[in-house]
């Protein structure tokens, strides 16, 4: 923070105890190395990502948490790390900061999302990475960091932007999605508890769906990128919705068009379009099999365009309707409007009609309520700390027995990477028998990914500094590198 802290540091007998002076560490690579992989080059093994997921974890301990932040740099990019995230792998903010100034003969990155106005983007790299932001706010009655009042705004935000659209949900597109399904049915029998029950998933599985894309497309995890993808995308027919209504145009009843755009985007999801850059999503989610109440119906433009119009974007405070960019939302929070529409119940409202009303003991029922993100955390590290903890012991012991051994070391190398903690973890098996939404264990797949990659860059570290002649690599990293260069050439 400030040169008595840098001294108090330097004059610690035990150089681990520096940490307790320190704000953030910073790890500066050669210009341009990538920092998602290793590199052939001894001097260079170990993937720089990983290894400032090793450097937070070992930081956090040994500074009883006073140093959650790191840098992460090869000059061209520059990556700001929380040990707080919910996954410190995937959830970091990362600048172009040569491409922001300029910097001539440099490769585009396809894959990077626009930058917009380098001007603004630039403050928000100074905002971000400069020494004040580090430090208590001296007008910040709670004496914060920029980074904790930014946090805690995003926070904010992402609740505000969660909530707006479950009232949306729950009051308009949930019970119109309802009634015209039930419209177009023409195997419709409202009379009967099984065939409301069917309409209900179905429309659930029909909402969830479209949340699904809008969230991919936001997010890239769909190739929105890819011209061969735009024409296909559901963006395509947002914008196009958003013209036509801000125009007041008329949608026809009797005209299905964007009904067909859906049915051949979510099979295209399902199975995969390799021409135009889709790969397949089997996961069961658009499979028709599943839902033929949805393979038998075709609901009109008439419905459509209100109803993805509603998803897509909102009125401000300034009474103009604004696009909703799903990429402030988290799965998480997604889960938490799927679960609370469980409480809906589809009741008959007349010979051919249904509408929607709570159910008062809907969730008891199911058993579906959405546990808090600590709450999730906490139960993750409490269950899964120990087993993570046993994998490293294990690979430890081995190590010492193997070392002291003798022979050969290809032989030793190999029955070491038996018990290899990355791949002893990847091997857990875990069963969450009400998983509702799935929020326990998305968020347990995050936890594990980011240990796995931690043990393999501790497993790593471990080698080359005490048996460097083993040129010890993890099998997690041999079994990744495929994808993490087929990424780089991309870039």
């Amino acid at each position: 923070a400030d040169r008595q802290a840098h001294d108090l540091a330097l004059s610690e007998p035990q150089p681990v105890r520096r940490f307790l002076h320190g704000k953030v560490i910073v790890e500066s690579k050669r210009w341009l190395r990538p920092l998602d992989r290793g590199s052939q080059d001894r001097n260079e093994a170990e993937t720089p990502s990983s290894q400032m997921l090793r450097y937070l974890t070992r930081a956090e301990a040994v500074s009883e948490r006073a140093v959650m932040w790191g840098m992460l740099t090869n000059g061209r990019y520059w990556r700001l790390y929380w040990q707080g995230a919910r996954s410190r792998s995937e959830e970091f903010v990362e600048f172009d900061l040569a491409s922001l100034v300029g910097v001539r003969g440099l490769d585009a990155d396809l894959l990077a999302a626009p930058t917009g106005d380098a001007g603004h983007a630039l403050k928000a790299f100074y905002l971000l990475f400069a020494a004040p932001a580090f430090l208590p706010q001296a007008d910040d009655a709670q004496h914060r960091t920029f980074h904790q009042i930014a946090l805690q705004e995003s926070r904010h935000w992402e609740a505000r932007v969660s909530n707006a659209l479950g009232r949306r949900v729950f009051d308009e597109v949930f019970p119109m999605l309802v009634a015209a399904m039930v419209a177009a049915d023409p195997e419709a029998r409202v009379d009967e508890r099984a065939y409301r029950e069917n309409v209900k998933r179905a429309a659930l599985t029909l909402l969830y769906r479209l949340l699904f894309v809008l969230y991919a497309e936001d997010r890239d995890l769909l190739p929105v990128r890819d011209g061969r993808y735009d024409d296909y995308s559901l963006r395509r027919i947002r914008r196009d919705i958003a013209d036509r209504s801000d125009r007041r145009d008329t949608f026809a009843v009797g005209i299905r068009r964007y009904w067909q755009h859906l049915l051949d985007l979510f099979r295209s999801i399902a199975q995969g379009e390799s021409s135009i850059g889709l790969p397949a999503y089997n996961g069961g989610l658009f499979d028709d099999a599943r839902e033929p109440m949805l393979a038998r119906i075709a609901l009109g433009d008439a419905v459509v365009a209100p109803l993805l119009d509603a998803l897509s974007r909102e009125r401000g405070n300034d009474t103009h309707l604004h696009w909703i960019n799903y990429r402030d939302l988290s799965v998480q929070q997604l889960g938490s409007i799927y679960e609370r529409l469980l409480e809906q119940a589809v009741v008959a409202d007349g010979e051919d009609r249904v509408r929607v009303e709570p159910a008062s003991f809907a969730r008891r029922v199911t058993g579906s309520y959405y546990t808090h993100d600590d709450l999730v955390k906490l139960l993750i590290v409490e269950s899964l700390g120990p087993l993570v903890l046993e994998r490293h012991r294990r690979f430890d012991a081995r190590f010492d027995e193997l070392f002291a051994m003798g022979g050969s070391v290809d032989a030793r190398r190999q029955a070491l990477e038996v018990d290899d903690p990355a791949v002893a973890l990847l091997s857990l098996k875990i069963c969450d028998p009400a998983m509702g939404s799935g929020h326990f264990l998305v968020s347990l797949v995050d936890y594990l990914a980011d240990q796995a990659l931690e043990a393999s860059a501790v497993a790593g570290a471990r080698l080359a500094r005490d048996a460097p002649d083993w040129h010890y690599e993890s099998p997690l990293l041999a079994r990744i590198r495929p994808e993490r260069d087929e990424r780089a050439e991309q870039k």
